[in-house]
C-alpha cells in the first residue's frame, strides 16, 4: 500500500525509473547454486571467496538474514540459506525449504562446524528442531544462535553489536535422542 501510494506521488521520471530497476532485479538477481544466496552469476561473491573458513557453515533462514550477519564481520564461514522457515500452518514444509540440497552439500564436504541461526520466533525454533534431527548423523558440531537475541524478532531488526555478540556466544547443542 505504501508503495503504490509512493508510486502515485512521485513524478512520472521517478516511478518508471523504479518500474526499471524492479525489471532488472528480477531479471539478473537469481539464487546461488551453491548457498541460495543472492547472486548475478552462477555462484555468488561468499561462495566464491576462497579465504573464507570452509570449516564453518551457517544455516539461515532467508538472503536478509545473510546480510545482517554479514554486517557484523562476526562470522568467516559460509552459509546456506533455506529460503524459509518450516510453517505447517502456512503450508510450509521441510520439502518446501532447501534443505535436499543442504544434506547434498554436507555429504560433499562436512564442515567441523554447523551453526544454526534460525530466528527466534515458534517457527525459527521448530526449524531449528528438525534440523538438529536430521542432521544428528552428521559428525560436525552443532551451534545456535545464543539466546541474547530478542524473543520474536527478525535479524534485520538487530543491531550489528548484538548480532555479533550472538555469534560470540554460540553454544553447542547436545545430541538429540535419535543421535
Amino acid at each position: 500500500e505504501r508503495l503504490a501510494y509512493h508510486v502515485l506521488l512521485t513524478p512520472k521520471e521517478e516511478a518508471l525509473a523504479l518500474s526499471d530497476a524492479i525489471r532488472r532485479a528480477r531479471e539478473e538477481i537469481r539464487f546461488c547454486e551453491e548457498c541460495f544466496f543472492l547472486s548475478r552469476e552462477r555462484l555468488c561473491h561468499i561462495c566464491q571467496d576462497s579465504r573464507r573458513d570452509r570449516g564453518l557453515l551457517c544455516i539461515v533462514e532467508t538472503p536478509r538474514d545473510v546480510i545482517a550477519l554479514e554486517r557484523t564481520a562476526g562470522f568467516q564461514g559460509y552459509f546456506h540459506v533455506l529460503l524459509g522457515r518450516l510453517a505447517p500452518l502456512e503450508g510450509v514444509d521441510a520439502t518446501s525449504l532447501t534443505i535436499p540440497r543442504l544434506l547434498e552439500r554436507l555429504k560433499q564436504h562436512l564442515p567441523r562446524e554447523i551453526l544454526l541461526a534460525t530466528t527466534p520466533t515458534f517457527e525459527g525454533d521448530a526449524t531449528l528442531a528438525y534440523l538438529r534431527k536430521v542432521l544428528a548423523p552428521f559428525p560436525a558440531k552443532i551451534t545456535a544462535l545464543s539466546r541474547g537475541l530478542p524473543s520474536g524478532t527478525e535479524f534485520t531488526h538487530s543491531s550489528s553489536a548484538m548480532l555479533r555478540e550472538a555469534l560470540e556466544e554460540r553454544r553447542e547443542l547436545p545430541p538429540t535422542a535419535e543421535g
